[in-house]
């Protein structure tokens, strides 16, 4: 299980980078805008609107993404408890 746990971790990992890459992109979207509002209307808004939501849409599965691995992490942790809670280690009478 433990290859399972590293796997979804490095995966989970990748989650805020990807969210990192995706705030940098409506950052530079917004300077489009600026640009395209200073100018006069001299670049094509049409393309950045399109741009906007796709990365509405990368957003929206990076949290799927990461949504899914915390509920797989949370499904792997009831299995390693076991039916009596109990997290695989033997249970000693008191």
């Amino acid at each position: 299980m433990a290859t399972i746990r590293s796997q979804m971790v490095l995966n989970d990992g990748m989650s805020a980078v990807l969210k990192r890459i995706t705030s940098a992109l409506d950052t530079t979207l917004n300077a489009f805008e600026q640009v395209q509002r200073a100018s006069g209307r001299a670049v094509d808004a049409a393309q950045i609107a399109q741009a906007r939501s796709q990365l509405v849409g990368a957003n929206a599965e990076i949290q799927d993404m990461a949504d899914g691995y915390r509920r797989a992490a949370e499904q792997e942790e009831n299995l390693n408890r076991g039916p009596g809670g109990h997290t695989g280690r033997r249970c000693r009478a008191q």
